[in-house]
């Protein structure tokens, strides 16, 4: 079920709160099953049989959907779900390609409707499918490169595309760094954005970034780091450590006067995560940087765009100290479960289901350290 977002509340948040067997979690179930079909959503139920909920409670539940919303209502397998997905949402190209690696599929929201729409471009598909609320259709163009790039080793497809605002009119574009075939110049930058409901070349926005090695992407990012609406450029792995910033006048990009702290990373050398998340952690409205990996962790407070990162919160390597951060990312690369909410950095996985409520925790105020200060 955790490949699904689980409704809340689940019977376990139910107990938690206001014991087993409670009235008024089936009264919260409705009320979020309600929102779920206002919504034309999906309600992901969470139960377990040994004496959160009731089964009869169960059952009230479900008469509940069936008596106030008929036919609006379907009840489905997790399986039944994706299924629909992949035929209605993703025209038969799923999030996974056979062999479980990148099948090059995106969802964003390219012309600022609020409603997210698809992007395709792998192997056999490059289909760009925009959803029209009113008509409950979707209108299709071609995307112009590939997301992705098919190595020989299964599981090894890398991404090859970015997408970013980076313009004044707020259009969404695409940074691509496939090589084309009998292309003796790639890989090279290829820039498009969606205007008028389709991509257009727009090769300015390549001038100035900088010229990689390979194709892969690991490490880069767009990230709007001012609040000014656009997007600047980041790439941070094994090879850069590096912040760009588009000038529109100029119609190129200008490299900042700040990186990433020393020891800090998006990728590693593997091109994996490498333990890094944007957190407003000191509530300025910025996003600081918290870093945690298996060897070490540090907080970094985002100064302003001249001095980047440059105040320190807690720092220290694992386990020298009495306050550390969680691993964000174990040493085998896998990620270790954490998120944000209510002021703390939360962690939930196989080895904290012993501790109070089942998660690991560390507040925004202990990241800080001598910062908050």
């Amino acid at each position: 079920c955790w490949e699904f977002p689980c409704v809340v509340p689940s019977d376990w948040e139910a107990q938690n709160l206001q014991r087993p067997n409670n009235p008024r979690t089936v009264a919260d179930m409705q009320a979020a099953l309600d929102v779920a079909v206002l919504k034309q959503g999906t309600f992901n139920l969470v139960f377990h049989p040994h004496g959160w909920i009731r089964n009869d409670q169960v059952v009230e539940l479900i008469d509940h959907a069936v008596k106030k919303h008929g036919r609006k209502v379907k009840f489905l397998t997790f399986r039944e779900a994706v299924e629909r997905m992949n035929t209605h949402l993703l025209a038969d190209q799923p999030l996974r390609n056979e062999r479980g690696g990148d099948n090059g599929v995106r969802l964003l929201d390219l012309n600022g409707d609020g409603f997210l729409d698809v992007v395709q471009g792998n192997e056999t598909v490059r289909r760009t499918r925009v959803w029209n609320p009113t008509e409950l259709s979707w209108r299709e163009c071609e995307t112009p490169a590939p997301l992705v790039d098919a190595g020989s080793v299964v599981g090894d497809e890398l991404a090859v595309a970015r997408f970013g605002i980076v313009r004044d009119d707020a259009a969404v574009s695409l940074f691509s760094l496939a090589a084309e075939s009998g292309d003796a110049d790639s890989p090279r930058w290829r820039c498009f954005s969606f205007v008028d409901g389709e991509w257009q070349p727009d090769e300015r926005l390549g001038a100035g970034l900088p010229r990689p090695a390979s194709t892969s992407l690991a490490g880069v990012c767009f990230r709007d780091l001012d609040g000014d609406g656009r997007a600047e450029f980041m790439a941070s792995n094994a090879t850069i450590n590096a912040v760009y910033r588009y000038d529109s006048e100029r119609a190129s990009w200008n490299r900042l006067p700040f990186a990433l702290p020393d020891g800090v990373a998006i990728a590693d050398a593997r091109g994996r995560d490498a333990g890094l998340r944007f957190v407003d952690v000191n509530d300025d409205g910025r996003d600081d940087l918290v870093f945690s990996n298996g060897e070490r962790f540090s907080v970094h407070l985002f100064a302003s765009m001249t001095d980047g990162w440059s105040r320190a919160g807690i720092a220290g390597r694992r386990g020298d100290g009495a306050v550390s951060v969680p691993m964000i990312v174990r040493p085998d690369g896998t990620n270790s479960g954490a998120w944000v909410h209510s002021g703390k950095l939360w962690f939930q996985n196989e080895q904290t289901n012993q501790l109070p409520d089942g998660v690991d925790r560390i507040s925004f105020a202990e990241l800080l350290g001598a910062a908050k200060e």
